[in-house]
Order: C-alpha cells, then sequence, then structure tokens
C-alpha cells in the first residue's frame, strides 16, 4: 500500500464561471504529493462536485486537469491515484461570481411592453 495522496494547492485557484475558449474547459494544475511515479498509474481528480473530464500525470508532486466552467465557492480539490483517494482539504478552488455585462433593451416604453 503506498501513502495517499495531498493535495495542497490549485493553480489557478479561482477562474470564471463561463470559459472564454471555444472548448468551454479550463486546465488547471494540482500539486501536492504522491501522485504516483508512473505515467500509467490511473490518476483522477474533481473540483468541487465535477470530476476533471481529462487528467494528465505530470510528475509526483503535479496533475494537470480539464474542468468545465462552473459555479460555486469554496470548493474542495481531490485526486485519486489508483482508487486511493486524497483527503478533503480546506477549500483551494472557486469560480468567479457571474458579472452582468449588458441589458437587452436600452430604450422601449416605460411599462416594460414593447
Amino acid at each position: 500500500s503506498y501513502a495517499a495522496p495531498i493535495v495542497r494547492s490549485v493553480s489557478p485557484n479561482h477562474l470564471p464561471p463561463v470559459p472564454h475558449s471555444a472548448t468551454g474547459r479550463y486546465n488547471v494544475t494540482i500539486l501536492g504529493s504522491n501522485f504516483g511515479s508512473d505515467p500509467t498509474t490511473a490518476v483522477e481528480a474533481s473540483v468541487g462536485a465535477s470530476r476533471c473530464s481529462v487528467t494528465y500525470f505530470t510528475s509526483d508532486s503535479s496533475v494537470s486537469c480539464t474542468v468545465e466552467g462552473g459555479t460555486g465557492g469554496a470548493l474542495n480539490v481531490l485526486v485519486a491515484v489508483s482508487g486511493q483517494q486524497s483527503a478533503a482539504t480546506r477549500p483551494l478552488f472557486s469560480y468567479d461570481s457571474p458579472r452582468l455585462a449588458a441589458l437587452g433593451f436600452s430604450t422601449g416604453p416605460s411599462t416594460g411592453h414593447p
């Protein structure tokens, strides 16, 4: 048996709720330890309740993870190596609050009907 993975940080640690890229996904790097020593080892990661769609082994202390846009703050980041999961962390990641960019009608009747 090996030591359980330990998650220490994630970079970036916050992102907008909706990606600006055409893929609709973000790449994040998870740093810690005990992520394995073999690139063929099964590594999975999750941010909050969302499992990463793709997880790449980088080293014993780093994995890259592809996540969808989302919502929520104070989210845990977990890594599982060959089925052995890291302990819950203090919240390490959050999605930024949505921001209103524009309103639909700039002119019209004050009654609200067109």
